[in-house]
C-alpha cells in the first residue's frame, strides 16, 4: 500500500498544472467527466467461494482500479468503476499421492464491474462517500495441479460501500483515501440462483487520484 503512495503523488504534481491553468480560465466551468485510479489491499476474511474447503487460506492482495463518472451536479458523480486483483492462496488437496496434500500455492483471480455513485471531494479536504453495485468474476484457481472439489470460475453479484477523505488542489485534480466494505453473493451449486446464506465479505484499503476533464461553459 505504501509502495502506491509515491507514484500517485507524483502523477497529481504531473496533472496539477494543467488543472490549475484550466481553474483559471473563465470561459471554462466544472468537469463534466471525472476519471480516477487507484489501488490498495483488499481481502476476504472468509471467502465462501464455491466450495473451497481452505476458505481461510485466501491471502490479501492488491487491487488496482479505474473508474470513470458523469458529473450529476449535486448529487455527485455516476459511472462504472472496474478492478482487478489476483490472490495468493494455500491450495490444499485431499487426495492419496497428491502433490499438494500438505498444501501449494495457487492464486485465484477476482475482476469486478460495478455501476457506482460517488459523492464528496471537492476543493480542499473535504469527506467521500461511494456506493457500488454490480458483479466479480473469480476465476479458476491455478495450482500445480487440476483442483478437487472447487466450483470453476463463476460470475457472482456483488454490492460495496466506501468512505474516506480527499483533498482537493484545485477544482479538477484531488487525491483520495477510503476503506470499503463489500459483499458477494455466490451462486448455488447447481449455478442456477443465489443461496441467500451463501455469502463472502470483503475489506478493502485503497488511495488514489481523481481528475475532471471536459469543462463545461460558465
Amino acid at each position: 500500500m505504501r509502495s502506491c503512495i509515491p507514484a500517485i503523488a507524483a502523477l497529481a504534481a504531473l496533472l496539477a498544472p494543467l488543472s490549475t491553468s484550466s481553474a483559471q480560465n473563465p470561459t471554462e466551468g466544472g468537469p463534466r467527466i471525472w476519471v480516477s485510479a487507484s489501488a490498495g489491499t483488499l481481502s476476504f476474511p472468509h471467502l465462501n467461494y464455491m466450495n473451497l474447503p481452505n476458505q481461510d487460506d485466501v491471502e490479501t492482495a492488491t487491487q488496482y482500479r479505474g473508474a470513470i463518472e458523469l458529473d450529476a451536479g449535486k448529487v455527485g458523480g455516476v459511472g462504472i468503476w472496474v478492478g482487478t486483483a489476483e490472490f495468493p492462496m494455500t491450495y490444499v488437496a485431499g487426495g492419496i499421492g497428491s502433490e499438494c496434500r500438505s498444501g501449494c500455492d495457487a492464486t485465484l483471480s477476482a475482476t469486478s464491474v460495478m455501476a457506482t455513485l460517488h459523492v464528496g471531494g471537492g476543493r480542499g479536504f473535504d469527506m467521500l462517500y461511494e456506493a457500488s453495485a454490480g458483479f466479480t468474476h473469480f476465476g479458476d484457481v491455478k495450482a500445480p495441479e487440476p483442483t478437487v472439489g472447487i466450483r470453476e470460475a463463476t460470475t457472482d453479484f456483488t454490492g460495496m460501500l466506501g468512505i474516506g477523505a480527499a483533498y482537493g488542489f484545485t477544482d479538477e485534480l484531488s487525491i483520495f483515501f477510503a476503506g470499503d466494505l463489500g459483499l458477494v453473493f455466490h451462486k448455488d451449486k447447481g449455478g442456477e440462483g443465489v443461496e441467500a446464506d451463501n455469502y463472502s465479505s470483503s475489506l478493502g484499503l485503497r488511495a488514489g487520484v481523481r481528475y475532471g476533464i471536459w469543462n463545461r461553459p460558465r
